[in-house]
Order: structure tokens, then C-alpha cells, then sequence
């Protein structure tokens, strides 16, 4: 499709396909793009990066795979497969929910990008104990919003809304809940992408938008021992981030509830 300039699309992909299709449209400047997929098809939306100038990313949900192609399917030790990249990082195995490596793609090749919108639950429910410490290891790396700092990126908007609330589920015998103080969102936030927005420069960045950081986790988040963090760490993150970016970038720091996410559910068969 080669003449398409602008696209909204949100995939539902029930049936979870693992088909690689071809780069779909070339020719688009202005995308936006959310739902389940597989981490083909992403790449296949945003075959021409060099061509954006808008790019919205909407709380993406990557499905299971062993590689493209090869879906993973989680039976007994399955889980416990750790999350891998390429020689050249792109994703390779991966656990499915939120898409982990989608700003590879932006690496030195968006020179035309102006805006950038990137949407995530706060919440994103990582049981499986390698999973999580792999994810962090990866963010502990660095923020990889530096992938987009040396565009031309003139607005960066930042959501990180809250899962929808379920009622609560008693856990099975035998597994043993743990406290965690604040949504994962938000810690990573303060320890990974402060840093980078911090440190710059943003040449020509006016306008930055953070919605949603410290939101009151719901209901069911409480149940699995989530608890809100102290609100005056919030509160420095945001003078402090006011202070590094000066009078020349508009700061923008929402914290209210006011968008809800959906989530893959553990094994990635559906939404919750």
C-alpha cells in the first residue's frame, strides 16, 4: 500500500498469527498503533521509519514467540525462558505483554520524526521471575528514549495508565503473593527514563507530556499487594525534571486516572 500517508490501526489478533508479512506501507509520515500483535507484524507496519514524522505507540501487547514465526507456548518450564535479541537487537524470544525492544526500530533513522506518543499500562503484571529480572536488566542498560533524542522530535508525550480493575481471585495453595510499593511503570520511570530526559540534549523538543506517573493503583492491583509510593518522591521527580529541561521545554506532569489499558493475561490467550 504505497500510498498510504496516514494510519490508524489496532490489532486484536485472536487467532495469534506468526505469519512475517512484508513492510505494509511505506509511504506513511503519520502512524498510530495498538493492540496484540506479534513482533513481525510491528515491524512490518513501521518498515519505513525514515518517512515518520508522527508515531503514536498504544499500550502495545507483543505475543509468545521462540522466534518470528514460532510461537511460544507456555507449558510447564516454558516459562522459564528467558528473553532473548538477535546480533542486532531485534527481538527474538520473547514472553507475552507489553512489547519490549519496539524503539529499536526509531535507531538512527527517524531524522524526519517531530512527534512521538508512547502509551503503556503501569501495571504490567511480569509473574514469571526470569522474565521480570531480564526486562530490568535490559532497562538498567539505559532508557531507550536516547534512540530518538538526536531527531528532530519537537513534542514527547509519555502515558502510563492503569489496568482495567478485576475482581478479586484468591490465590491458588501454595503460591506466596509479595509486597511491592508503587506500579513497576512508575519505579522504572524515576530509575530509567528520568535519567535520560534528564541528561539531553533535546535540541528541539518544546513540549513534554508525562500522564499518569503515580496513579492510585485499583482494586485488584491492592489485592496483589501493590501499594501506592510515597508521593513526595513523585513531587521531587517532577521539579527536578522541570529544572534539567529550563524554560525552554514546556512540562507537562498529569497524575489523575484518566485512561484505562488493557493487559494480556499470563500465557497471552487473552485480554483482560
Amino acid at each position: 500500500m504505497t500510498r498510504v500517508k496516514s494510519l490508524e490501526i489496532c490489532s486484536m489478533d485472536k487467532e495469534k498469527q506468526c505469519v512475517t508479512p512484508p513492510p505494509l506501507f511505506p509511504s506513511a509520515t503519520k502512524i498510530r498503533i495498538g493492540g496484540r500483535m506479534s513482533y513481525a507484524f510491528f515491524r512490518a507496519i513501521l518498515s519505513s521509519p525514515e518517512n515518520l514524522k508522527t508515531l503514536y505507540i498504544d499500550n502495545i501487547q507483543g505475543l509468545g514467540q521462540v522466534a518470528d514465526g514460532i510461537q511460544l507456548y507456555h507449558l510447564g518450564p516454558m516459562n522459564e525462558v528467558g528473553e532473548t535479541d538477535d546480533e542486532i537487537s531485534i527481538p527474538m524470544t520473547r514472553h507475552a505483554g507489553p512489547m519490549r525492544g519496539r524503539l529499536h526500530l526509531l535507531t538512527n533513522h527517524c531524522k524526519k520524526l517531530r512527534h512521538l506518543r508512547i502509551s503503556s499500562v503501569g501495571q504490567d503484571d511480569i509473574r514469571c521471575k526470569v522474565v521480570r529480572v531480564t526486562r530490568e536488566s535490559a532497562l538498567r542498560g539505559g532508557c531507550k528514549l536516547h534512540r530518538v533524542r538526536d531527531t528532530n522530535l519537537q513534542s514527547l508525550t509519555l502515558e502510563y495508565g492503569t489496568e482495567p480493575d478485576m475482581p478479586y481471585i484468591m490465590p491458588s495453595r501454595g503460591v506466596q503473593g509479595h509486597e511491592h510499593v508503587g506500579r513497576p511503570m512508575d519505579r522504572r520511570f524515576i530509575q530509567y527514563t528520568m535519567p535520560t530526559l534528564c541528561r539531553g540534549p533535546w535540541p528541539n523538543l518544546s513540549t513534554l507530556t508525562v500522564h499518569e506517573i503515580d496513579s492510585t493503583p485499583t482494586q485488584s492491583a491492592i489485592h496483589s499487594y501493590y501499594f501506592p509510593e510515597d508521593p513526595s518522591i513523585f513531587a521531587a521527580a517532577e521539579e527536578g525534571l522541570r529544572r534539567e529541561l529550563g524554560k525552554e521545554v514546556s512540562l507537562v506532569w498529569e497524575r489523575e486516572n484518566n485512561t484505562s489499558f488493557y493487559l494480556l493475561e499470563v500465557g497471552g490467550d487473552h485480554y483482560k
